[in-house]
């Protein structure tokens, strides 16, 4: 049974390959954008218990699905070399696996600032692994293998529960929650470098703290680097959904 399982999931590129920007990423990336706009229409027009039960259910959804694949692992790899690696990495120590822990949080922390920040840590983690799926766009993985599918099922989910915490108006970002969200990076970095401590090995790197992934910088200066990039996207965010969203959301009726 469990060979059966590792020959079903494992990664069998069999010619075909998915490579960044290539017509299977750009396809997997559209239909991600259309489900989640789906989805999105279709739920801001009920009722906000609804709405909240269809958060909840795709909080259920990123949870499950982030254990199952973690459960998976030993199986994808078996009997290989690199499980003891797989396993590690899918350890809640990236901002994306933190977020199966802080997605729950918000959902039951009724505290507005604290869940703007966790809106906007999902909504970044979704969208830029949807843009750089990490490892799966440097060629070598099938489009259709586990691995793949898995990465655009659970940052889609992630991705819908921001967008939706945002449009059905769960939250309501101020702009002094960019200071916030500015102050948590060095709390999730700590968490990361703990991992990093515990877990070492070459290849560790939970939340890239241990080399530049944008090639920008030499040595160690990405930690400049990274925080810098961080207050101004959250700058651009928060200033956009303080100041101007509230305005479309008047507009589509959506503060009803």
């Amino acid at each position: 049974m469990l060979e059966w399982l590792h020959d079903l999931l494992q990664n069998n590129p069999n010619g075909l390959e998915l490579t960044f920007l290539g017509w299977f990423h750009i396809l997997y990336i559209v239909l991600d954008l259309a489900l989640i706009a789906a989805l999105s229409t279709f739920f801001i027009q009920k009722e906000k218990i609804t709405q909240e039960k269809f958060l909840w259910g795709l909080t259920i959804f990123i949870v499950v699905s982030y254990v199952v694949d973690l459960s998976l692992q030993p199986i994808i790899y078996l009997g290989e070399a690199g499980v003891w690696e797989a396993i590690i990495n899918k350890l809640p120590f990236h901002l994306c696996t933190m977020n199966t822990i802080l997605i729950p949080v918000a959902m039951l922390v009724k505290k507005n600032w604290l869940r703007d920040i966790i809106v906007a840590f999902a909504f970044f983690g979704g969208t830029l692994f949807l843009i750089a799926p990490q490892t799966y766009v440097q060629g070598g993985y099938s489009p259709f293998c586990y691995q793949v599918l898995q990465t655009f099922i659970y940052h889609g989910a992630m991705l819908c529960w921001a967008v939706f915490a945002l449009f059905s108006r769960f939250v309501r970002p101020k702009f002094i929650d960019a200071l916030w969200a500015t102050l948590a990076l060095p709390v999730i970095a700590a968490w990361a470098e703990i991992g990093n401590l515990v877990f070492f090995t070459p290849e560790r790197n939970f939340l890239f703290l241990h080399h530049d992934i944008t090639g920008l910088t030499t040595g160690y200066w990405h930690l400049a680097l990274y925080p810098a990039i961080g207050i101004v996207v959250f700058i651009a965010y928060f200033s956009f959904f303080d100041f101007v969203f509230p305005k479309i959301a008047h507009a589509l009726h959506l503060d009803k």
